[in-house]
């Protein structure tokens, strides 16, 4: 069979020529899909993983319109487009991560395409005829990106149980070990238990996975990263030997007032609370009044403003809310799911399969 001449050449076009192709047209054969898969591949090697995005949504919709949602042979392009979005979650600079709400959504459309893959390999390795260790290492993949998506949700109870069968397969293989990888997920491991302030595991990881290194032959594993993993052991050893009840006392010092610093309910909000020494710190005079008989009462509560009014009783009103509602789920892919929430209208449903969802981070 020729090639399509819309088609042809596909792998040479620019890059951001071969963006606007697949929007205007469609993959006449598999060749031309796996051919446009290869540049969203450099895309994500690149870091542009927003570019990756929109060549590996078109690379997915034709695959699963042609074979079926959970088709053994999608798994490969779904595990592509999952890590793209996870790449894009992960890559918001600190300062906006610090302020801005973890989007669920996002997360979630990421794991049902990560889940996904899982499905399409569990179904492949049931259909091979031998052992496919190959398929083996790219189940342990989509282990180990499910595992970090349950890291950036913060529950560290499920990323352990995947980082185990990460380990668990790696240590199977027999004709194509991936030694870097079973570092990698130990380490996830262990940055787990530390992140849960488990410190006594944490120590026991981090050494198990210096263990493993010495394993290696030389130069396998860089030698800074060996130093960087026995600080972290030492790390949570001091933690464990008491440096972390010691934070959290200092911390406590430093906001915390001492229980008898704090005057009873009844004393704050009863009538009598009016007669209170000014000494009392929990008490202050409004500007105009006489001692505390005002108390630290909002000014709205005791004058309330308009309505919009910037009162202290009033102030959350000015955020926008966030709503952890899922968008609805469209009968095919869904082109975009922003990562940091915005009020939005829903996406226009695609009439394909309801899985598959996208996330574009925001410039």
């Amino acid at each position: 069979m020729s090639e399509s001449p819309t088609h042809a050449g596909l792998g040479c076009l620019h890059p951001r020529c071969l963006l606007l192709l697949l929007y205007l047209h469609s993959f006449h054969n598999d060749d031309e899909a796996n051919a446009a898969r290869l540049v969203g591949l450099k895309f994500y090697n690149d870091g542009h993983y927003s570019d990756a995005l929109d060549i590996q949504y078109t690379v997915v919709r034709h695959f699963t319109t042609k074979y079926g949602m959970t088709n053994a042979q999608c798994g490969l392009y779904y595990l592509d487009y999952g890590l793209s979005q996870l790449r894009m979650i992960q890559s918001r600079d600190s300062s906006s991560a610090a302020v801005a709400p973890l989007d669920n959504d996002s997360l979630e459309t990421c794991f049902i395409n990560l889940d996904t893959a899982r499905v399409c390999f569990e179904k492949q390795e049931k259909e091979s005829s031998d052992d496919d260790e190959d398929i083996q290492i790219q189940l342990a993949e989509v282990r180990n990106a499910i595992a970090q998506v349950h890291v950036e949700q913060e529950d560290f109870d499920k990323a352990l149980q995947e980082y185990e069968n990460e380990v668990i397969i790696y240590r199977s293989l027999e004709k194509s070990p991936q030694p870097r990888k079973l570092v990698s997920a130990m380490y996830g491991m262990a940055d787990c238990y530390m992140k849960e302030c488990d410190f006594a595991e944490a120590e026991v990881r981090f050494q198990a996975v210096i263990d493993e290194i010495a394993k290696l032959p030389a130069g396998t594993i860089d030698e800074a990263l060996t130093q960087e993993l026995a600080d972290l052991r030492d790390e949570a050893k001091e933690m464990k030997d008491g440096k972390f009840k010691a934070v959290q006392e200092l911390v406590r010092q430093q906001f915390l007032p001492d229980e008898q610093d704090v005057p009873p309910p009844q004393e704050v909000l009863s009538q009598a609370a009016a007669e209170v020494p000014h000494a009392n710190p929990f008490f202050s005079s409004m500007p105009g009044g006489e001692g505390n008989s005002m108390r630290s009462i909002p000014l709205a509560l005791t004058s309330p403003l308009p309505p919009g009014e910037n009162s202290n009783s009033q102030s959350v009103s000015h955020f926008f809310p966030q709503g952890n509602s899922r968008s609805q789920i469209s009968t095919g892919p869904v082109h975009q799911a922003q990562v940091r929430k915005k009020t939005k209208t829903p996406a226009t449903p695609i009439d394909e399969e309801p899985a598959l969802k996208k996330a574009r981070c925001e410039a």
